[in-house]
């Protein structure tokens, strides 16, 4: 039984290797052409819009880690804060 899952898998793996890359191929090859129905163009379009809003968050995202100014900023607003509640504590007792 052992001997028949090895032998499956070793000529499976690669076939469903080689059937996967096969059907991804077709698929760009048929992008790529243009002859797309309603759904597949529809799916693309949505992707398309979904990469762009990804790409401009992770543009903001590497905006604010990388800005040195912005994280002496966020310092300074802790720092700030600490000081306001202080404050209102004191006030209160």
């Amino acid at each position: 039984m052992e001997d028949i899952i090895a032998i499956i898998m070793v000529f499976g793996i690669p076939l469903s290797a080689i059937f996967s890359f096969t059907y991804l191929k077709a698929k760009s090859m048929k992008m790529k052409s243009g002859t797309l129905d309603g759904s597949e163009r529809k799916i693309l379009i949505e992707l398309q819009e979904e990469n762009l809003e990804l790409r401009s968050r992770l543009e903001n995202l590497e905006l604010i880690v990388s800005d040195s100014d912005l994280l002496k900023l966020k310092s300074f607003m802790e720092e700030e804060n600490l000081r306001e509640r202080s404050h209102r504590f004191k006030q209160n007792y």
